[in-house]
C-alpha cells in the first residue's frame, strides 16, 4: 500500500506552529499580555505539531482542538 503524504497541509501546520511560538517569544515577560494568552498560543503550537505528525504519516484526524483526543489518537497509531 502506497503511503500518501499531504505536504501542503504538513507545511501549513509547521508555519502556523512557528508563528504561535514566535508570538509567545515576542510577548514573554510583557505584563500587558496575560499568561493565559501565552498559554493559549503554546497549546495551539502543540496541537499543530501533533497534526504535522498525523499529516506526515497520512493519518486522518478529527477537526478538534482537544489535545487529549489528539494524543489518544496518536497512541492508537502506535499499536
Amino acid at each position: 500500500m502506497n503511503k500518501v503524504v499531504f505536504p501542503e497541509q504538513y507545511n501549513i501546520f509547521i508555519i502556523k506552529a512557528k508563528q504561535d511560538i514566535a508570538l509567545v517569544h515576542e510577548v514573554i515577560g510583557n505584563n500587558n499580555v496575560a499568561p493565559e494568552i501565552m498559554l493559549f498560543h503554546i497549546q495551539q503550537c502543540v496541537e499543530k505539531l501533533i497534526k504535522v505528525l498525523f499529516s506526515f504519516n497520512s493519518v486522518r484526524f478529527p477537526k478538534t482542538h482537544d489535545l487529549d483526543e489528539l494524543v489518544e489518537l496518536a497512541q492508537e497509531q502506535e499499536n
